[in-house]
């Protein structure tokens, strides 16, 4: 959402059209698809944490039970794994966004579905923090 969550990985394309100066400094990934190597991974981690996004689980309390997104963003409740597809991190902008997928929680005709962050008509991704810490959409 901003020019500070930017980190050049790697270039795609052109990398054999690029100076051999800049070759030394700039790696190579063509081929590689959307997969991160191990190092990728790491700058990737303390890029979040030098920009303070944390990412946390949604546990609920009584059924004691983690909210998870599957891969046909399906929303279900289910044992804890740890896998990114139960993080979730509340944006600057108040959205309930899932590491996995970057898509964020949207209450859609009182369904709650996953969807790509909307800056236009986003109202329906905004939720708070009552006072007993819990998630609530902001129509409520």
């Amino acid at each position: 959402k901003s020019s500070a969550q930017v980190r050049i990985l790697g270039i795609s394309r052109g990398w054999e059209l690029l100076d051999p100066h800049l070759q030394l400094h700039l790696k190579n990934t063509a081929g590689t698809g959307d997969s991160l190597d191990r190092m990728d991974n790491i700058i990737l981690e303390h890029m979040l944490e030098e920009l303070g996004i944390a990412y946390s689980s949604l546990v609920n309390l009584t059924k004691q039970r983690f909210l998870q997104l599957d891969r046909n963003g399906n929303i279900f409740l289910t044992e804890y794994t740890g896998e990114d597809n139960q993080l979730w991190s509340r944006t600057w902008d108040n959205c309930l966004e899932n590491k996995a997928t970057g898509t964020t929680l949207t209450l859609e005709n009182d369904d709650l579905v996953m969807d790509d962050v909307n800056m236009q008509i986003d109202r329906p991704q905004k939720w708070r923090m009552d006072g007993k810490g819990r998630f609530v959409h902001k129509s409520s």
